[in-house]
C-alpha cells in the first residue's frame, strides 16, 4: 500500500466512528439494553499483536471484518460457539486471561510511570515527581482489594479512576489537559471509508486476493473466540455482584 498516508486528522475520524457506531450502538445499546447477555463489542485482544503480520500479509481490514462477520453468524446459526467453548478447558481460559492481564498491567504500570516522571513545571524539574505515579499505584491496589473484600470489585473502575485523579492532583501533578481537536461529527459514509483509495482508509473496496490473503486470520480469529469469552467469562463471574447470572455473557448470542 504505497500510496496510503494515515495521519493524525484519520486517527481521530476513526475513533469518532468507533464511539459512535461500536461504542454507543453496540455496546450500550445492543448489549446494555437490547441483549444483555452478549459481550461487549470491541478489539479482540489477542490479535492486536498481529496487525503488522495480517498488513504484511495482504489482507484487507473489510475483507477481514466481512469474513469474521460471516463466520461469526454461521457459528451462532449453528450453535458452533458452544461446541468451541466445551472443547476449550477453563484452564486454558485462565491461562489466556492471566496472560493478557499481566502484559496489560505491565503496558499501564509503565505508562504510569512515564507520565509521572515527565511531570515538569516552571517550579518542577523533570523527572523529581516520579514518586507520584508509585503513590498512585500503591493506593489504588490498596482501595481494589479492599473493595474485593466488601464484594463491590465491580465499582474498581471509576473509585479507583476517580481516587487516582485527586491523589495526582493534591500531589501537585496539575491538570494541564489541551484540548486541541474541534468538536464534530464523522464522516459516516461507507463510500467515503471503503470506496475510495484517495480518502477514508485509501484502500478502496477489497478484491478476490485480498479475501484469500485476509482468510487464515479470520478462521484464526474465529479459533481463538472461544478462549477469549471464557476468559472473559470467568472475569464476570468473579467480579459481577450476586443476583446478576441473567447479564453473564452467552457465547452464541455475542457471536451473533
Amino acid at each position: 500500500w504505497d500510496h496510503v498516508n494515515l495521519g493524525k486528522d484519520f486517527a481521530i475520524e476513526v475513533a469518532r466512528v468507533e464511539m459512535l457506531i461500536p461504542a454507543l450502538l453496540f455496546c450500550v445499546l445492543a448489549s446494555g439494553f437490547i441483549n444483555p447477555k452478549a459481550n461487549l463489542a470491541g478489539n479482540h485482544g489477542p490479535m492486536i499483536p498481529l496487525i503488522g503480520t495480517i498488513a504484511l500479509a495482504g489482507a484487507h481490514p473489510l475483507a477481514l471484518a466481512i469474513l469474521i462477520g460471516v463466520f461469526g453468524l454461521l457459528l451462532s446459526f449453528l450453535k458452533g460457539g458452544s461446541k468451541l467453548v466445551n472443547l476449550t478447558s477453563e484452564g486454558t481460559a485462565g491461562g489466556l486471561l492471566i496472560f493478557l492481564g499481566l502484559t496489560g498491567t505491565m503496558s499501564q504500570i509503565n505508562s504510569i510511570q512515564e507520565w509521572a516522571v515527565g511531570l515538569q513545571s516552571s517550579t518542577v524539574e523533570a523527572g523529581s515527581m516520579g514518586y507520584v505515579g508509585l503513590i498512585v499505584l500503591a493506593v489504588t491496589i490498596a482501595l481494589y482489594a479492599f473493595l474485593a473484600k466488601v464484594n463491590k470489585r465491580w465499582l474498581a473502575i471509576p473509585v479507583c479512576a476517580f481516587t487516582g485523579l485527586i491523589i495526582a492532583l493534591v500531589l501537585g501533578a496539575g491538570f494541564d489537559i489541551k484540548f486541541v481537536t474541534e468538536t464534530g461529527l464523522p464522516n459516516l459514509n461507507p463510500v467515503y471509508w471503503w470506496g475510495s483509495t484517495e480518502e477514508g482508509w485509501m484502500l478502496g473496496l477489497p478484491n478476490m486476493e485480498h479475501f484469500i490473503a485476509s482468510l487464515p486470520f479470520a478462521i484464526l480469529a474465529v479459533a481463538m473466540w472461544s478462549p477469549d469469552f471464557l476468559g472473559h467469562r470467568i472475569f464476570q463471574e468473579l467480579n459481577y455482584p450476586k443476583k446478576t447470572e441473567k447479564v453473564l455473557m452467552d457465547v452464541d448470542d455475542t457471536m451473533t
